[in-house]
């Protein structure tokens, strides 16, 4: 074949050309290749560091919808709120009283009375990376908010078939024992949380 090549030199600069393409193909295509094989998706640390204690230690406003965590009247101070899964999109801003009304029925006005601040996480890849997450942020004084004001839940729910992830911060209008809770299972929400139109 070099034998033929070298009788039609037309061909050479044909060969020279090909490969200069294919060299240079897999010179851009190659590292991309690679880089894809090994992409870890991270997701990043929220930026929510805060510091409880020097949060105003106020109970449930005096009017409108009140929040009852197993029967104690509490304030909804901050509520954390991050969709589940790889790729899962976070709700559009009008969509959030929606959702977190999926949680209880009627927290989205309660939000709205106890002037709760809402945070929204980027997608979380596990439950507990997400608790981990919230209680490390959202650091309760006390022994985990015993005996102080201060209490807070963290669970998963869904809203219509999405699945969610919500981290609650109370304060009472006087210290007691509630501190933290898990919610394991979406049935158990009922039984925390209740609303009481008042």
């Amino acid at each position: 074949m070099l034998a033929q090549l070298a009788e039609n030199p037309l061909w050479l600069p044909v060969i020279v050309v090909a490969g200069a393409v294919a060299l240079l193909a897999l010179v851009l295509v190659a590292p991309w290749w690679i880089k894809r094989r090994r992409r870890v998706v991270e997701v990043a640390a929220p930026p929510l560091q805060v510091n409880v204690a020097a949060l105003p230690a106020e109970g449930p406003p005096e009017r409108g919808p009140s929040l009852r965590l197993y029967n104690v009247p509490v304030r909804c101070a901050m509520l954390v709120l991050a969709p589940v899964g790889r790729g899962a999109v976070q709700p559009a801003a009008e969509k959030i009283g929606e959702v977190i009304d999926q949680v209880v029925p009627g927290l989205a006005s309660v939000a709205e009375a106890h002037r709760t601040s809402i945070k929204v996480w980027p997608a979380q890849l596990s439950s507990q990376g997400f608790l981990h997450q919230f209680s490390v942020n959202v650091g309760l004084p006390g022994d985990a908010g015993k005996g102080t004001p201060w209490s807070s839940v963290c669970g998963r729910f869904e809203a219509q078939s999405v699945p969610f992830l919500v981290g609650l911060l109370f304060c009472a209008a006087r210290p007691n024992g509630l501190g933290q809770f898990l919610v394991e299972r979406e049935t158990q929400w009922p039984d925390m949380l209740r609303v009481v139109d008042e």
